[in-house]
């Protein structure tokens, strides 16, 4: 995603999987730390484009 740089960030979605299948990935991601930064990694609810 586009920003100034000191928060990087970054946007998945994931069509075919659903949102509990996510949850369970999430605390082996969550507050990892890679490349000298600390991974956040929230599910959020799909959310209805209508």
């Amino acid at each position: 995603m586009a920003g100034t740089g000191e928060h990087p960030a970054a946007f998945m979605s994931f069509d075919s999987v659903e949102p509990h299948v996510l949850r369970t990935f999430q605390p082996r991601i969550h507050n990892m730390f890679w490349k000298n930064r600390t991974l956040v990694m929230p599910v959020m609810p799909e959310r209805s484009e209508t």
